[in-house]
């Protein structure tokens, strides 16, 4: 079956939902019978196995099927709805399973009674001479064509066999001579109508060399605007093509070319008339179309050392200009490959030297645009999209100095562009996620460098950007702190307790700057977030919560973003019972929250506070109450052995056997045990009695007050609690248990 291995190999696309195709593996395709489908089929086995199955799928009559360029064939499966793709390594390949699928198409259509080959669908439709005479004849068929699916495909082979693009490109020739506007208007629906047949091979002589600025010109002419457009003078004048390096591969320029004016026709040119199947079929043109210009790219060398070699050597600044813009649309274009192939594209331009040259793009030139710049920061982003531990890795490689690193922050703590200085903060946060970093070990290296770098660390750099007056980068500092405050624990947790930061923040509260305000707020609200109590003993400590009531004076009874951010975090507050917090705010605004009527918020703030504070006397109550009956419990013990032994003496008790008092003796008879009198029995059932009566009062006010608190419940739900004994309530509970009862003899 499998004849000319290297002819057959393809690769099996799959489009998802989100609108990217699939990579479903590499194999060999074959085009067979086979029983269980019952009917010819495409079988692609997997190179790698060949007992797996990359795509087994019956090939069906219809128009489904589309060849696109030279070793793609595309199809919608009618029963899954799915889009599926063969991508050919070459297109002799492409041809031979092209020319096999329609073989079997036309023995199902002879089933079907249908024309018996490609020539009685030529004169099926015979179409009328491209001749101004005609003209309405042929907008009549075309434009009512499209209608149609059998008619569409009876049309698109027509066209193609009687060469009829071409001769319309004529006609619309004599047309523009003579300057009709209708006759024009005429022309621009037959070659919209041309782009809905939908059929591949229409729209490649469309979009050829030859013809594509006749076609641009004749849509001009859109009846439903009021003036003509200039499609052709923007495609030759303006949209301007730049070689910033030759391209060796002069396939590659045309599929720049091709690919750049499908774009353009499906955003500017028809946006509004392309149904959703010719749409999706232009986008399948630009994503192969692209694919293979990226591949071809990747695989010179020659042309990517030259690339990198002029970015380092590059004097004059309008060249590097278009080289960095280069560099930026070929990572761009990446993000299309599939995750092995893209791995592999970043992988072959960092050994060229791409993080070396980022440098040299984020430096400063002097252009008050920063356009470069804005090319090396898109780069960064098209690299941490794709895998952020190769930038990590290449940072840490930069030690002592990290110079990277160095010139981000720079960017963010000199520079005045918000756009730029926005960019820099989203590539930092990247950088500083933590879930984004698999690896123990450079997660570890990473935030070292950050907080603990040999000279000047990079958060206290980031941190000296709010002593500045003017500096607009404040609001995007506080945003980022408290973003490691969430994420990074104790390492941010330690700066912050150590370092004057918080009184920084504590002054950017009231900043006049609301959006500066907010973006404290918000690191305020981070810290609060984090229920440590270390934090919250270190907010009283510099009178944070101060500042925000400060600010929340000011800001009077205006309904504003500020007042809601201030009245969420007091909120929060209530609702965790931050116990130490809420005292602190509370026995100093008391009095004003409870002037503040148009929210619950901090009267509940108040009532809260008032909650705690009884429960915390409840559970001092208790305590006293536990500590007594402790001590009268140790005090009933201590009389009722010392009466029994009063008593013994008294009755004049002697043992049975009149031993000698030895040391032996005495400890002996301390230690025996037996039944007491009835006297005495009826007195301990009565002592025993009270005291169960003192225990189960004890438990009722236990549960009174059980989980209301953390601190209740060390209290009051943890069995075992310290007595005055030292023991805890169980042990003394089965000591008094275990105490001997006294035997009296004779």
């Amino acid at each position: 079956i499998m004849d000319g291995p290297s002819r057959r190999r393809v690769k099996v696309y799959q489009l998802n939902n989100d609108g990217q195709w699939d990579d479903k593996g590499t194999g060999h395709v074959s085009c067979l019978y086979l029983e269980k489908l019952e009917g010819v089929c495409l079988l692609v086995t997997s190179e790698i196995d060949n007992a797996a199955t990359l795509l087994e799928t019956k090939i069906l009559s219809g128009d489904i099927y589309q060849r696109q360029q030279e070793t793609l064939i595309v199809w919608n499966e009618p029963d899954t709805s799915d889009d599926l793709a063969l991508s050919f390594q070459e297109s002799e390949g492409c041809d031979e399973i092209w020319l096999q699928i329609q073989q079997v198409q036309k023995g199902l259509n002879n089933n079907c009674d249908s024309p018996k080959d490609d020539g009685q669908f030529e004169s099926a439709l015979q179409l009328p001479a491209t001749t101004l005479e005609n003209l309405d004849a042929i907008h009549q068929i075309i434009t009512t064509a499209i209608n149609s699916p059998s008619e569409k495909e009876t049309l698109s082979i027509a066209i193609i066999h009687q060469n009829y693009v071409r001769n319309l490109i004529e006609l619309f020739h004599e047309v523009e001579k003579i300057n009709e506007i209708q006759s024009l208007r005429k022309m621009f629906d037959i070659f919209k109508s041309l782009v809905l047949l939908n059929h591949i091979n229409i729209i490649e002589v469309l979009f050829d060399e030859e013809s594509v600025f006749d076609v641009m010109g004749a849509l001009e002419y859109d009846p439903e605007l009021p003036t003509s457009l200039h499609h052709r003078e923007f495609l030759k004048t303006k949209a301007i093509f730049k070689e910033v390096i030759p391209f060796n591969d002069k396939e590659v320029v045309k599929k720049i070319h091709q690919t750049f004016r499908i774009q353009y026709l499906r955003d500017t040119v028809l946006p509004r008339v392309l149904d959703d199947i010719t749409y999706g079929t232009l986008n399948s043109l630009i994503y192969f179309n692209q694919i293979e210009i990226i591949t071809t790219l990747q695989k010179d060398t020659k042309f990517l050392t030259e690339l990198f070699a002029k970015i380092q050597s590059e004097e004059d600044y309008e060249n590097l200009k278009e080289l960095g813009r280069f560099l930026q649309e070929l990572c761009s274009l990446a993000k299309n490959l599939q995750v092995p192939q893209r791995m592999v594209f970043f992988s072959t331009l960092s050994s060229r030297g791409l993080f070396t040259v980022l440098e040299i793009l984020l430096s400063d030139h002097g252009d008050t645009t920063n356009a470069l710049r804005m090319s090396g920061l898109e780069i960064i982003n098209s690299i941490l999209n794709h895998d952020g531990s190769m930038l990590r890795k290449f940072i840490l490689s930069q030690k002592p100095k990290y110079g990277l690193m160095e010139k981000l922050l720079y960017l963010l703590t000199s520079e005045t562009e918000s756009g730029l200085t926005g960019q820099v903060a989203e590539i930092l946060r990247s950088l500083l996620d933590t879930e984004l970093m698999t690896d123990l070990t450079e997660k570890n290296d990473f935030l070292t460098m950050f907080y603990q770098s040999d000279d000047k660390s990079f958060v206290e750099q980031l941190t000296h950007v709010l002593d500045q007056k003017d500096n607009p980068s404040k609001n995007l500092v506080c945003e980022l702190l408290g973003y490691c405050v969430q994420h990074h624990n104790y390492r941010i947790k330690q700066y912050i307790l150590g370092h004057n930061l918080s009184a920084k923040i504590s002054k950017l509260i009231q900043h006049k700057e609301k959006h500066i305000a907010l973006s404290a707020l918000r690191f305020v609200r981070s810290i609060v977030g984090m229920k440590d109590e270390a934090y919250n003993k270190h907010l009283i400590k510099v009178k944070m919560l101060d500042s925000v009531m400060d600010a929340f004076n000011k800001n009077g009874s205006r309904y504003n973003l500020l007042n809601s951010s201030i009245i969420e975090i007091f909120e929060f507050i209530r609702k965790e019972n931050l116990k130490s917090l809420i005292n602190n705010i509370v026995e100093k605004y008391e009095t004003t929250f409870r002037s503040i009527t148009y929210v619950e918020t901090f009267q509940r703030l108040v009532d809260k506070y008032e909650q705690n504070k009884e429960r915390s006397i409840s559970i001092s109550d208790l305590s006293s109450d536990q500590t007594n009956n402790t001590r009268l419990a140790d005090s009933d013990d201590d009389s009722y052995f010392k009466e029994s032994d009063d008593e013994d003496q008294a009755n004049g008790d002697t043992p049975l056997v009149p031993y000698e008092d030895t040391e032996d003796s005495k400890n002996e008879t301390a230690a025996l045990t037996s039944e007491t009198s009835p006297e005495n029995e009826k007195e301990s059932e009565n002592k025993n009695a009270t005291e169960t009566k003192t225990k189960k009062r004890n438990e009722d006010e236990k549960q009174s007050v059980n989980g209301e608190s953390d601190e209740e419940n060390a209290i009051n739900g943890k069995k075992g609690g310290k007595t005055r004994t030292g023991r805890t309530s169980d042990e003394e509970g089965d000591a008094n248990d275990r105490q001997p009862k006294r035997l009296k003899v004779g």
